[in-house]
């Protein structure tokens, strides 16, 4: 034990190591003579919490737990993976309890991505660098005869290649099984799948990225959580938020409401099609070159009406 940098039994595996009633005290000064990690794994744990609860005792440390939402499924090899993991985020040159919290949500992401073993999504085609070239988003609302993963499989089907999971009346645990069912979905389609609000979800389902909005968590706070592979987009009203999102390093912002739309309840002043062009303008006059989205209230006939547009511009120019 004295030249074992960590272990990682699962709370059954404790037990038989450290006796049922072992104190966490006593599994400190267990950590601290030998000088070996222990992270307790709560997986296997039966209690009635929707959280799982992985708790680390470092060497001259103290106790840090670590909570995830718990999955209905179970898999053999979430405990190779959570040891793979670590190791990859300790050479990484993060600290100890860094890789650790990183490790488990790496787990949680991809623990109900099959219905067999666990197996890792093939990453998509698609990076940050090409949002340009993505001029539609499809974003998720409740309808009344198409269930939430029926919309994005027909957006995905008719070519969508960017997609937005919006369920705002849903709490996180049920977020995140959508998340982690939207993924699946949009990756098999070669397409990127936006998650609305939650870093957490983003973390947890493995998405692509994650959409805040102005009451939602701060865009340089999520990427200090998320780093640099992951998408994250920002609604903006005014001029003066697209330029906070843009100095605080969204990848993209959506503008709007672009006219009334009953989907959100505290709604910003209405913009128009004139509200979005100045702000456009602004953007070009100060150099600030982010992919932007029209949203709130867009119907088919504004798509056809751009379309028009766009073509008369390209005939324009020729």
């Amino acid at each position: 034990m004295n030249k074992i940098y960590l272990i990682t039994p699962n709370y059954g595996e404790a037990q038989t190591l450290f006796g049922n009633s072992c104190s966490d005290e006593e599994i400190q000064r267990y950590a601290d003579r030998h000088g070996v990690n222990i992270l307790i794994k709560g997986g296997h744990r039966e209690d009635e919490s929707p959280l799982v609860c992985d708790s680390l005792y470092s060497v001259g440390g103290q106790r840090s737990d670590f909570r995830v939402l718990r999955s209905a499924q179970r898999k053999h090899g979430t405990g190779c993976m959570l040891s793979a993991a670590i190791v990859a985020y300790l050479a990484k040159g993060f600290t100890l309890r860094q890789a650790v919290g990183r490790g488990q949500l790496y787990v949680a992401s991809n623990i109900k991505k099959s219905r067999g073993m666990l197996f890792l999504n093939a990453k998509n085609d698609y990076n940050i660098s090409n949002l340009n070239a993505i001029r539609l988003m499809y974003i998720t609302h409740p309808h009344p005869t198409l269930s939430i993963c029926r919309q994005i499989e027909l957006a995905c089907h008719a070519g969508i290649k960017l997609v937005q999971l919006r369920l705002k009346d849903s709490g996180e645990a049920e977020l995140l099984e959508y998340a982690r069912a939207a993924v699946d979905i949009c990756h098999r389609h070669d397409a990127l799948l936006i998650v609305n609000d939650s870093v957490d979800v983003c973390l947890q389902a493995g998405a692509d990225g994650v959409h805040l909005g102005k009451e939602d968590e701060a865009v340089d706070r999520a990427r200090l959580r998320l780093g640099d592979d992951k998408i994250i987009g920002a609604t903006c009203n005014t001029f003066a938020d697209v330029q906070h999102a843009y100095r605080m390093g969204a990848d993209y912002v959506g503008i709007g409401p672009f006219r009334h739309t009953t989907t959100k309840q505290r709604l910003s002043p209405i913009l128009s099609i004139d509200g979005l062009a100045a702000i456009a303008r602004q953007m070009k006059a100060h150099g600030m070159y982010l992919p932007t989205y029209a949203i709130g209230g867009i119907t088919a006939a504004d798509v056809c009406i751009t379309l028009w547009f766009v073509l008369l511009v390209l005939f324009v120019k020729m």
